[in-house]
């Protein structure tokens, strides 16, 4: 069971935070699937713009897989253990003296200006002596979302939505998640994927 510090707005599985920056809502699941259906996206995607006549239209899905689409995105990782394709997965493991658990980027190409994006990130793996997990999007800071404290599963589905300003200078986005390690037990995490569409 993952534990949640009750100072983060992310308690509850849906809800919002003012925030003085695009992102405006948070999801979080934790179950022992961690699949994410259309439904599910869609439903997130309706809580947090008010509206019921939307739709997703599906953009990339970066990953182990497809580290690199073509004119749609790619993504870097920083200090993991091993990357295997053919699950996907990317692994990173606690063994660092600086508990620095890894760093994943995704950059999206062509992010048109005054478009919403939703995103969502898969990830797994456990901690036994508890981790921090920051997320966040190209603008207006790195780090754009409160800290998620995890203690025990950290098989987890965050999502979010960016809105990209209608006086973007560049048609790059960037999405972006850290892990930072509590003690240096011999942890480890998994990153499955990150999805992201348009929303219409």
């Amino acid at each position: 069971m993952t534990n949640l510090n009750l100072d983060s707005p992310m308690v509850k599985e849906y809800e919002s935070e003012i925030l003085l920056n695009p992102v405006t809502l948070r999801n979080y699941e934790n179950k022992p699937s961690i699949e994410v259906t259309t439904a599910k996206k869609l439903k997130w995607a309706k809580e947090d713009i008010g509206r019921i006549d939307l739709k997703l239209k599906n953009k990339v899905v970066l990953s182990a897989a497809n580290t690199r689409i073509v004119s749609k995105g790619w993504m870097e990782v920083i200090s993991c253990r091993n990357v295997f394709p053919t699950n996907p997965s990317v692994e990173f493991v606690n063994d660092r003296s600086d508990k620095f658990g890894g760093k994943i980027c995704f950059y999206l190409e062509n992010a048109k200006p005054n478009t919403k994006l939703q995103f969502t990130i898969r990830i797994g793996g456990y901690t036994s002596g508890g981790a921090i997990i920051r997320i966040g999007c190209s603008t207006p800071t790195q780090y754009s979302l409160s800290p998620i404290n995890v203690n025990g599963s950290m098989n987890l589905v965050l999502g979010n939505i960016m809105n990209i300003p209608s006086n973007s200078s560049s048609n790059l986005a960037l999405i972006t998640l850290e892990v930072q390690f509590n003690t240096t037990n011999f942890d480890l995490w998994s990153m499955y994927d990150c999805s992201v569409e348009e929303i219409e």
